[in-house]
């Protein structure tokens, strides 16, 4: 397991010619802001956590991987996370699985700095032991997207901005406050790619 911390400002990206989920322009002539190469194995009890950058501290994104959930109905498991905050207890994005609002679904979930939570899930209810891409983006308008092995299956604009956190970004858990990791993730992840 290798990542890369990278400091490049991205352009918009389109096609997807390998079905990834993934822009092609991603693929060959965008670098990611983070990237984390080869597949990692999660036993529900451990995660990687990447300190803090002033490149994850961004509202407009694309948190693009692959995954394999081993029982994806049990509990909320966090995938990718940029909190909560363990001061302020804000989200400033998370992508999850499983969540009470969604069961058996990816969702992206935020929080405002008012506490307003938000929901973008998408409608594939995944099945465990089973390979899915996942790619999900959010514009400078506020517009959500959700893509589940290269296919749109959400889309929506919001007015609400996430909040601003200070905290590092987790995969296969996440922080919430006080001083908890928790949802911890039971299966494989790979190709982990954040743009902003």
């Amino acid at each position: 397991m290798e990542y890369i911390l990278f400091q490049t400002r991205l352009n918009p990206n389109q096609g997807d010619k390998d079905k990834d989920g993934i822009g092609d322009k991603c693929d060959t002539e965008l670098t990611p802001i983070l990237h984390i190469a080869g597949t990692k194995r999660f036993e529900g009890s451990d995660y990687l956590l990447i300190n803090g950058s002033e490149s994850f501290d961004q509202n407009v994104y694309t948190i693009a991987f692959w995954f394999k959930a081993y029982d994806p109905s049990t509990g909320t498991q966090s995938l990718v996370a940029r909190g909560e905050d363990w001061a302020n207890d804000k989200a400033q994005w998370i992508i999850e699985l499983n969540d009470r609002e969604n069961r058996g679904k990816i969702q992206l979930w935020y929080e405002e700095t008012d506490d307003s939570d938000h929901y973008f899930p998408a409608s594939t209810i995944i099945q465990p032991f089973t390979l899915y891409s996942v790619k999900v983006t959010r514009d400078l308008s506020g517009k959500v997207k959700v893509y589940i092995n290269g296919k749109l299956e959400y889309e929506k604009k919001e007015e609400g901005e996430p909040a601003k956190v200070s905290t590092p970004v987790l995969i296969e858990a996440r922080r919430n406050a006080p001083d908890k990791v928790q949802d911890y993730f039971k299966g494989l992840m790979k190709n982990i790619r954040i743009y902003n």
